[in-house]
Parts: C-alpha cells; structure tokens; sequence
C-alpha cells in the first residue's frame, strides 16, 4: 500500500556562498501516527534517482510531496509524488553475515506466531473487504459455488510415500509409493487443494481460513509501545472509574509522569514460574489478587541506549497487609 509524506528541505547560504542542507521526513503512518524521522536514515537505493538530485541540488528550502512503500519501520521506493520509481533493480543483500551470531537459550521458548500481526485493513470493498465468513455448510443462493479441473505435470522428482505400508529393517525406515484403486500412484486431491487456495487468498485478498467455531475476526497483536497508554480501572457502582496514579492523562492516552500502574516484580522473565526476586510480605507469603495493601514504591526510568529516558515508572519494593499492621 502506497503513503503520503513530505520531505523538507532547508537550504542556509553562509557569507562564503557554501550551503548548508537539512532535512526533514514526516508522515502518518497506517496505524494513523505521525512520524518524523531521518530523511538520512533512509537507504539511497530505497529512494528515487530524481528525488535523490533533487533535494541535494536544490538551492532554496523547498517542501516536496513524496509516494513510498511502508514495511513496518522500513520505507521502501521513495518518489516524488507524480513521478514514476526510475530504480529498476535494488541491490540484493550481502551473503555475508552482518555480525557474530547470538547465543539463545534453549529452555526459553517464544512462540513465532505471536510475533505476526494481523492489521485491520479496507473493508469497503464490497466482495474483497473484511467481514465475518459466509461459511461453507451450505450452498448460498447469492454466493458462487463450482468445480476446478486441474491437470498435473511433474517437471521435478515428486515423492508421494504411503505411511501405512512403511516396513522397518535396523532402524531403516522404507515408504512405498501410494497407490490408487487402479494401482497408479495417487496424489491425494488436498495436497492440489492446498495450493489453490493460497493462490485464490492470495488473488481475492483473503486473510485467514475459516475455522469452526471460531468464525469472528481475529484480534491482532499491538505494539508494545501502547502499554504506555494504558489505565488502571474499576467498576464501582456501574461507573468505570480510572486510577492513574501519579501521572496526568494526556490527550494521545500516555502519562504525564511516570507510568499509570506501579510494577510489582512476581514472575521470571520467560513468564514461568515465580521469580527468585518476587515482592513477599514480611511473612514471605505471596500477595493475592483483592488484598488490601500498603505499599513502598521507587520511581525508575527506562533508559535507551544512549542513556535517553524512554520512560519512567513506579516499582513496587516492599507491601504489608492493611489488616496485619
């Protein structure tokens, strides 16, 4: 999907008649955020030849409208806006290693899936865009139903091995070729099916299969960053009543201040089991959830990696029970 942004251009001449050059990337982004960021920190291969001589030659501040790909955090064929991508290749990424391998530990599992958003897009498509599945127990008088043929031709080796019939001799396993009734080798009619219908959702621009029961769209993965916006709340006599703490609310939803809720460290990293540095009462009981305590918070700062505050928040260091003190 194509994004709008503009790049600025600020152009200072000192008394020698050198000039000096700024630049400026913004945009709004498709989660619908304003961005600013390096127009420096974007590859030269990523933008067009044009737009490229353009801002570097250019001799007045000047602000210019660009069309470009957005992948994540990557911006991709960067172009004026009305102007064709003149690049007609992009280089192709070095087979060499970046940097030394990481060690990871193999007790720590972390679920690939969890990482893979599923963004809301378009629906006002009228047959393309999201929507709750029609569903396939039945035939729709208002949908379209019918029949592929398909004629296959191996080009490469195909291996189709019964597992039914496998024999063993010392620790060898041995699959025979799966047969038809007609004693040719059968390819099962699913295997075909699979391929065509990740080439129909990929052409109807289809998200997720169908499954029972479970028919509603699917929620999608947030970014973490929003942990930041969100506030503590109860319901107390049919009133949704919001707690967040020391801090004001901001309009964008993020605290003035530190974190709306306190941390109370409890669980390991990998989030299993309970941690070695678990806040206990002094009776080294763990809390529960509907006590009513009093606590001993610390404010922290999150820092990055050039020591910048990214933010702060409260850290739980000591509780006591209201009815033990």
């Amino acid at each position: 999907m194509m994004s709008l942004g503009n790049v600025k251009v600020k152009v200072q001449i000192n008394q020698k008649g050198n000039s000096n050059r700024s630049f400026e990337f913004s945009y709004t982004n498709s989660k619908g955020q304003f961005v600013q960021k390096p127009f420096t920190s974007i590859p030269e291969e990523q933008i067009s030849i044009a737009l490229l001589q353009k801002v570097k030659t250019t001799m007045q501040t000047l602000t210019v409208k660009v069309l470009f790909e957005e992948e994540g955090d990557r911006i991709l064929k960067m172009r004026e806006e009305g102007q064709p991508w003149d690049r007609d290749t992009l280089p192709e990424a070095s087979s060499e290693a970046s940097e030394a391998p990481k060690n990871v530990n193999p007790k720590n599992f972390h679920n690939p899936y969890n990482f893979v958003p599923a963004p809301p897009r378009k629906t006002d498509d009228p047959e393309l865009g999201d929507r709750k599945p029609v569903g396939h127990g039945c035939y729709h008088s208002d949908r379209w139903t019918g029949r592929i043929s398909v004629k296959l031709k191996t080009i490469t080796p195909l291996l189709i091995p019964d597992a039914s019939e496998m024999t063993e001799n010392n620790d060898h396993k041995t699959y025979p070729v799966r047969l038809g009734a007609d004693g040719k080798p059968y390819l099962p009619p699913t295997s075909i099916k699979g391929m065509l219908r990740s080439d129909y959702e990929a052409v109807t621009n289809s998200r997720l299969s169908i499954f029972e029961k479970h028919d509603a769209r699917l929620a999608y993965r947030m970014p973490a960053n929003t942990g930041l916006q969100m506030v503590p709340a109860r319901i107390e006599n049919g009133q949704v009543c919001l707690y967040p703490g020391t801090s004001a609310i901001s309009r964008d939803g993020k605290p003035q201040g530190a974190m709306y809720a306190a941390w109370l460290p409890r669980y390991e990293r990998n989030g299993v089991g309970t941690a070695k540095f678990a806040v206990k009462y002094p009776d080294h009981s763990l809390p529960e959830h509907g006590q009513k305590v009093e606590a001993w918070i610390e404010e922290f700062a999150k820092k990055g990696k050039h020591q910048n505050t990214i933010f702060k928040y409260w850290k739980v260091k000591k509780l006591f029970l209201m009815d033990r003190i």
